[in-house]
């Protein structure tokens, strides 16, 4: 009987102590917000890959690779326009006063505001000389005004998260990919042409960028107001994203574009983008943790916590047999996604997805790098994407055909990850 009542109080405690333990981890932040932004990115990953099967019918593969030109031109655009400056005000939120980080943040949307406007003055210079294949120069002039929206998006969105606001940073980021992509399928079935997703990137950039400049008023004050000193630690912060990483990435995810026109034709870019789409899902899984990682990631940094290092190693691993699995699941059900004419992009498909298993750690490193402020290091970065994404892109297209292209874009993070660990291992241990 007393061996029974103890028995009973022990099974008592345990459920107890489960019950504790399953509301301690619904109450950890870290947690909470992983499967936020697990659900948002899935989301955000999951609308353009159910449409795939509707935007492949209504869009020949020649279509689809000038709908990737144009995003292209688009991504160059915000390079030059926004100077990477979004960075300097991501780590900065972590190191400055409120007061501070405003004057900050009204300084650099409006240097962001007059470099739109000069480029725009100079676009439409330039379109009446130079014509651009295939593609109207009225699309490229509108360019300039929607990339300085979608930089105050990127703002907005960036300081969401650091805010740990991770239910409006869904909401931000959910309504983006549902106007693009109902958007982008409403047109394409009504006019069967790349500028229904020329159109729908534009409007996208436009409405949500208009929203993110009214929550930053709102929130930080921003006014027009540009401080000299600002503007000096900003670009100085910036230039090596801007002539280093960012650059590089912009050879890393356009060359493919250019090289494949080069010994094929818009048809097999076309291609190369849908295994590319499907590829990148397997990533979001990974996006997602680090998003949640990211502002917990700097302040261990900021309290110089020691174990900062150990939960690194075992972020990588644990995210990288995700990737694993993730590149199974994509390819079982990417026959069932696509119409006929893109079946050749399900062989691709696998050889792009590897990249995200080192990319992890590789995101990983840089946020050392960004924390400690170390990006000259970045300059390096454009070399290994020469070397990678259009010399041995080249060599590899040559004899490899498509699937070249794809295993010189895991060359250039491999040496991307290895250059990293080299630079992060120095700064580290002095």
């Amino acid at each position: 009987m007393i061996t029974s009542i103890i028995n009973l109080y022990r099974n008592k405690l345990l459920g107890l102590t489960l019950i504790t333990s399953i509301i301690n981890l619904y109450r950890n932040k870290l947690l909470q917000n992983t499967f936020l932004y697990f659900v948002v990115t899935f989301v955000g990953k999951i609308i353009p890959f159910l449409i795939i099967p509707y935007m492949t019918a209504f869009l020949t593969p020649d279509q689809f690779g000038l709908a990737a030109t144009y995003a292209m031109y688009v991504s160059f655009f915000l390079l030059i326009i926004g100077f990477e400056l979004n960075r300097f005000i991501d780590v900065n939120y972590f190191k400055v006063s409120e007061e501070e980080f405003s004057v900050n943040l009204s300084t650099v949307v409006s240097v962001v505001l007059l470099s739109s406007v000069m480029i725009l003055v100079l676009t439409i210079f330039i379109t009446r000389f130079v014509n651009f294949p295939e593609i109207n120069s009225v699309w490229i002039c509108l360019i300039p005004a929607a990339v300085f929206l979608k930089f105050v998006n990127i703002l907005n969105i960036n300081l969401l998260r650091n805010e740990d606001n991770a239910k409006l940073y869904g909401v931000f980021s959910i309504s983006e990919t549902l106007t693009y992509s109902g958007l982008s399928l409403i047109l394409a079935w009504l006019y069967h042409s790349w500028t229904s997703k020329g159109a729908a990137l534009i409007v996208a950039m436009c409405v949500f960028g208009a929203f993110g400049f009214i929550r930053l008023y709102r929130k930080y004050g921003i006014i027009f107001s540009i401080d000299k000193k600002v503007v000096q630690k900003a670009i100085k912060y910036s230039i090596p994203y801007v002539f280093g990483l960012n650059l590089a990435n912009i050879i890393f995810l356009n060359s493919d574009k250019i090289i494949l026109k080069y010994f094929y034709d818009y048809s097999t870019v076309g291609i190369f983008v849908v295994a590319f789409t499907f590829a990148s899902i397997v990533g979001f899984v990974t996006d997602s943790f680090m998003k949640a990682w990211t502002p917990i990631f700097y302040r261990k940094l900021q309290d110089q916590d020691p174990s900062v290092d150990y939960q690194s190693v075992i972020v990588c691993i644990s995210l990288g047999l995700v990737s694993i699995v993730s590149i199974g699941l994509v390819y079982l059900v990417m026959p069932y996604m696509i119409d006929e004419k893109y079946y050749e992009a399900i062989s691709i498909m696998p050889y792009i997805a590897v990249l995200f298993i080192p990319r992890v750690a590789e995101q990983l490193l840089l946020f050392y790098i960004n924390f400690f402020e170390r990006t000259n290091v970045l300059y390096g970065v454009v070399i290994l994407a020469i070397i990678s994404s259009v010399f041995a892109a080249y060599f590899l297209v040559e004899i490899y055909g498509v699937i070249g292209m794809a295993i010189s874009m895991n060359l250039f993070i491999i040496f991307k990850l290895a250059y990293y660990l080299f630079f992060v291992k120095q700064f580290r241990s002095s």
